[in-house]
């Protein structure tokens, strides 16, 4: 005997869960598609890698607070690209010495470029900014220990080149904590212990366009 016809609710529900079936490999396929093309267009681009490696304040007259500030400060940072097929430009580097949150000296350091794989020093010399007596008072007091905890930020623009695609600016930060400067016999400051690690980021844009 043959089934009897469907009815017209049966069929109907039979065709929604079909329709909904296609609708959703649609949608999965092209969620597929949009992931391969973003992640071509929008690569992965590792951070570079930076560390102080020198930190020098020439001697200053120690019966005068202020001409500490007068001289010109050198820091130099250690930076490397750390990858294997990105080259990286870095268009704007601004650096800023900070004392307990407050910016007491900066410096804007000359573009320069990494092929991949390469390191290479980054000096900047340091402009004195005009500091408030108290800072200047609690500097003096932690010298009387021998060393000063400082912080060193950066802030720049940076272009990543990979394979054939010409380079995008991204905006990178970097961040060093826990600086120590010892102060010695000729009033003469120098990195202590060696060199002092720093965090780099560069942020990407969720879409950029080539």
């Amino acid at each position: 005997m043959e089934n009897p016809k469907e009815s017209p609710a049966v069929a109907s529900t039979t065709n929604c869960r079909r329709i909904g079936c296609i609708a959703m490999f649609c949608g999965l396929g092209l969620c597929i598609v949009f992931g391969v093309i973003w992640y071509g267009l929008n690569p992965r681009v590792s951070s570079p890698e930076f560390q102080i490696s020198s930190f020098s304040v020439p001697p200053f007259n120690s019966s005068s607070p202020s001409s500490l500030f007068d001289a010109n400060w050198k820091i130099a940072f250690l930076a490397r690209n750390p990858t294997d097929s990105d080259r990286i430009s870095y268009d704007r580097f601004e650096v800023a010495l900070l004392y307990h949150g407050v910016s007491i000296s900066s410096a804007s350091v000359s573009p320069f470029y990494q092929r991949k794989g390469d390191e290479g020093l980054v000096e900047a010399s340091m402009a004195a900014l005009s500091v408030d007596n108290n800072v200047v008072s609690n500097i003096y007091e932690d010298l009387k220990d021998g060393a000063v905890n400082f912080t060193v930020d950066g802030d720049g623009t940076v272009r990543v080149k990979y394979g054939f695609r010409r380079g995008r600016q991204h905006h990178m930060k970097v961040s060093c904590d826990n600086v120590m400067v010892g102060f010695y016999g000729n009033n003469s400051g120098a990195l202590v212990g060696g060199s002092a690690g720093c965090r780099a980021h560069i942020k990407l844009k969720f879409w950029e366009p080539l």
